[in-house]
């Protein structure tokens, strides 16, 4: 992988030891789900992916 510019860093490193977290967060409704990740893609975000779903239920949070 390719270097940053200022730190010459490999990016691949960069993520093995910063914590780069999610960085961006899109939420859609479930059927525009496929071409936004398609945008998203086409746009440069290779990594763009599902990272959950809100549904109904009881009050709370419960990681899957």
């Amino acid at each position: 992988m390719p270097a940053s510019a200022a730190g010459r860093v490999p990016v691949d490193d960069a993520y093995r030891t910063f914590n780069m977290g999610i960085g961006l967060v899109v939420i859609v409704g479930e059927p525009d789900t496929a071409g936004v990740l398609a945008g998203l893609r086409e746009g440069g975000l290779r990594g763009a992916c599902v990272i959950g779903r809100v549904a109904p239920g009881v009050r709370g949070v419960r990681y899957v």
